[in-house]
C-alpha cells in the first residue's frame, strides 16, 4: 500500500511533477494525487485545471490455435476523473501546488488482476494540467492496485492477523 512514486512530464518548457505517497486502494478510499507546476518560459502562463483520471485497462488473451499466436484483445475506459480549477497565473521559475483528490468508486471498478491465464485488468492514474496558449502537459500510466477493501480495513486486517500466534505440538 505504502510505495510513494514521483514522476515528472516536460513540455514546452513547462514541467508537471506528480507525486503520490501510496499505490493500492480500495473502494471507497481517497486517492491524493499532488501535482506541481513549473514553468521556464519567458512569458506567463495561465493554468485552468488539473485533471486526474481513472483508467481501467482490460486485456483478453484469446484462445491460441494451433500455431497461430493471437495478440491479446485490449480495451480501456475511464472509470472516474476528478478535477480541480485554478484559473490562475505562472510566471517563469514559479512553482504551482496542488492536491488533485478523488474518490475510488465502489461499484465502478473490480478487482485487480495481474498475470491472470485468459484476461488481465488494471488500473492506471493520469493527470494533466490543461493550460491556455498551449499543449497540456501529462503525466500517465501511474499503476495502481484496486482490492475490495478500503486501506483503513485493510490496516486492521493486517494489525489483528499479526497478533495471532500458531503453536504446532508434537504428539
Amino acid at each position: 500500500y505504502n510505495i510513494p512514486e514521483v514522476r515528472q512530464s516536460l513540455l514546452e518548457e513547462v514541467e508537471l511533477i506528480v507525486t503520490r505517497p501510496y499505490t493500492a486502494f480500495g473502494p471507497g478510499d481517497r486517492i491524493e494525487v499532488h501535482a506541481t507546476l513549473r514553468s521556464s518560459r519567458p512569458k506567463p502562463l495561465k493554468v485552468r485545471s488539473f485533471v486526474l483520471t481513472l483508467h481501467e485497462i482490460l486485456s483478453i488473451r484469446l484462445p491460441t490455435q494451433k500455431g497461430i499466436k493471437q495478440n491479446a484483445m485490449t480495451r480501456t475506459r475511464i472509470v472516474h476523473e476528478a478535477k480541480v480549477s485554478i484559473n490562475e497565473k505562472i510566471a517563469r521559475s514559479e512553482d504551482m501546488r496542488r492536491t488533485i483528490p478523488m474518490i475510488v468508486p465502489a461499484g465502478l471498478v473490480a478487482n485487480t488482476i495481474r498475470n491472470g491465464r485468459a484476461i488481465e485488468l488494471q488500473y492506471e492514474l493520469s493527470v494533466k494540467a490543461v493550460m491556455e496558449g498551449m499543449g497540456d502537459p501529462k503525466v500517465e500510466h501511474l499503476h495502481c492496485i484496486l482490492g475490495t477493501v478500503p486501506r483503513a480495513r485493510s490496516f486492521d486486517i493486517v494489525k489483528y492477523g499479526s497478533h495471532l500466534s500458531v503453536s504446532i505440538q508434537a504428539d
